[in-house]
């Protein structure tokens, strides 16, 4: 199994909030009077900093909770879209 790199302390804050929004959102996804659109748009900020920082298991956490709001919302395929690249990612990284 391969571990994540260490994080430097001066990016330890900003994983920290990264992981908080995910958690957030995560949380108020059955809630349909959360906002759909800004949930996506924090989600694919939590993605592209995840990605920045090379941090699979944050990678694969954002694109879980990617899948569900879709999932939630109906929206099936887009849904699976993200749940098999959460699987990708779980694979490449995590076996």
């Amino acid at each position: 199994m391969r571990t994540e790199p260490a994080l430097p302390a001066v990016l330890k804050p900003l994983l920290d909030d990264l992981l908080h929004l995910v958690g957030v959102i995560e949380s108020s996804a059955g809630n349909p009077s959360k906002n759909f659109l800004r949930a996506l748009e924090a989600l694919e900020q939590a993605l592209t900093g995840a990605e920045i920082l090379a941090r699979p298991l944050l990678r694969w956490k954002v694109l879980q909770a990617m899948g569900s709001v879709y999932d939630e919302r109906g929206k099936n395929e887009l849904a699976a879209d993200y749940y098999r690249s959460a699987e990708e990612t779980r694979q490449r990284h995590f076996r």
